[in-house]
């Protein structure tokens, strides 16, 4: 071995031993390596591969050496190092911004510079200096505000312009994303230009996951989302005007969790993985959630005109808003949270959607809020919600448009997807628009996509059998239909 070659090893040698002497290095059960340092009076959490973690490296190895460490001696170094926190270290559960106490209460990371963490049981809530359970957290997370208990709807109203018929969904919504541990609807705010739906969601996401840059472009990938969801707790896009299929199908895998894999840069069979479950918070001018799937999963927030009273505001103007009731938002959100907790256990929901966690949160909520009838109101809201998305995707899909249409007159159907393809064309009529099946293959594709849709309004859509002249559909009202707006349909005609 040449002398540049040893001096080099041991160069290496010495900065992985003074790094192991200076921090616990540890993986998660995802195989991420993360070392957790001590500053002052708290711990940190990076992992071994970020930028912070390695800079940290270089400031301790020049404090204890007075040299510069090269870089094929640091890639060395950092190359062991990680191997050593995979195979040698011990292995704990990694969160991003929320986890759960192991029981009914929850933590949310405060992103500050002492790592505090605040707790949150049916009892109350206290923000800690050390953290029970390990965060990480991306360099681009910024601190929440610090929250006052006491403060009001009204405080969170100054931040959001959100309808007041919503109210109940949307500090739902909020509080629904502290918990990890349940399946997130898809929220998306939807307003004429100038309504504050930009403002409204950097404020939802302030009060819960505070990023340096909250509101991002439409993604062009699923990769992007999954990225996005790797370092983010709340997975935000803004202006919106269509979402591709493809990105719509990860929306719905990133609702209830779910990966995303691709080949590892520079090789030919390793994979990259990400897998996520995270809040998706999107909006718009129009609704931009289209696929019954992705639909069933969303709760849509209206963010009315804000009218003369209402003027538009310069940046400044918006952050001493936020900043002069941002931490009693948030208090409120944490005193409301606490009281739901409480009541949570006590409540049973007659009908079970599909989002049953959220209306049970939601639920409780509108009976923390209003003894009297929060719940009612809440769950009266949330299901003509649920109903109004589905009738406006309808717009995307004419031939669902039609059947619902030649049902109301009908009732009910029972025979093959020809049949019912045939009658609804010659009752109905049939557009022009591409989405329009050409076979009874296709529509029977296009009714096994809108089921979500057509459960929520109120019809139920089952398999009978098979025949010579192809499989056999039998569709019958399951309970009262929302009044369908019909009119929608006839304009693609």
């Amino acid at each position: 071995m040449t002398k540049s070659k040893e001096d080099k090893s041991s160069a290496a040698d010495q900065i992985v031993k003074l790094v192991t002497e200076s921090c616990a290095l540890f993986s998660d059960d995802e195989g991420q390596t993360y070392a957790r340092l001590q500053k002052d009076c708290h711990s940190e959490v990076w992992p071994v591969n970020s930028a912070i973690f390695r800079n940290w490296v270089s400031m301790q190895t020049y404090r204890a050496t007075q040299k510069v460490p090269r870089g094929l001696t640091m890639q060395d170094a950092l190359s062991t190092l990680n191997g050593l926190a995979l195979h040698d270290g011990e292995q704990f559960k990694v969160h991003l911004r929320v986890a759960t106490d192991g029981s009914d209460g929850y933590y949310l990371d405060m992103t500050d510079d002492s790592w505090q963490v605040i707790h949150i049981t049916p009892t109350g809530w206290q923000i800690l200096n050390q953290s029970p359970v390990v965060f990480r957290r991306s360099s681009n997370a910024k601190p929440l505000p610090t929250p006052i208990s006491g403060g009001s709807l009204a405080d969170l109203k100054k931040l959001v312009n959100v309808s007041n018929a919503d109210d109940y969904l949307l500090v739902t919504l909020l509080l629904d994303w502290y918990r990890p541990e349940t399946a997130y609807p898809v929220a998306e705010l939807i307003g004429e230009q100038g309504s504050g739906k930009s403002s409204t969601a950097d404020n939802m996401r302030s009060l819960v996951d505070p990023n340096t840059v909250n509101l991002r472009n439409a993604p062009k990938t699923t990769e992007d989302i999954f990225v996005s969801a790797r370092n983010n707790h709340v997975v935000c896009y803004n202006n919106l005007s269509r979402i591709s299929n493809e990105a719509q199908d990860a929306m719905c895998n990133l609702s209830t969790g779910g990966g995303y894999a691709s080949r590892k840069l520079y090789t030919n069979d390793e994979e990259t993985t990400y897998e996520a479950k995270r809040p998706v918070l999107i909006n718009g001018i129009n609704a931009v959630a289209t696929q019954a799937d992705l639909v069933s999963r969303t709760v849509r927030l209206e963010c009315p005109p804000l009218g003369q009273s209402g003027k538009r505001l310069d940046d400044r103007e918006l952050a001493d808003i936020f900043d002069n009731h941002a931490s009693r938002a948030l208090g409120f959100l944490l005193d409301t949270f606490v009281s739901a907790l409480a009541i949570l256990p006590s409540i049973s929901l007659v009908e079970k959607p599909r989002l049953m966690d959220f209306a049970t949160l939601g639920a409780a909520v509108g009976r923390t809020l209003d003894p009297v009838s929060g719940e009612r109101l809440f769950t009266t809201r949330y299901q003509e919600a649920r109903q109004s998305a589905s009738i406006q995707s309808l717009e995307s899909m004419p031939v669902i448009a039609a059947l619902l249409e030649f049902l109301e007159v009908e009732s009910e159907f029972s025979g093959t997807y020809g049949e019912l393809l045939r009658k609804i064309e010659l009752t109905i009529g049939r557009t022009t628009d591409a989405g329009w099946p050409k076979s009874p293959r296709g529509f029977s594709d296009c009714i096994g996509r809108a089921k979500p849709i057509l459960n929520l309004l109120g019809w139920s859509a089952y398999a009978g059998g098979r025949t010579r002249s192809g499989s056999i559909i039998t569709i019958k009202k399951r309970d009262t239909l929302t009044d369908f707006v019909s009119h929608n349909r006839h304009n693609n005609h």
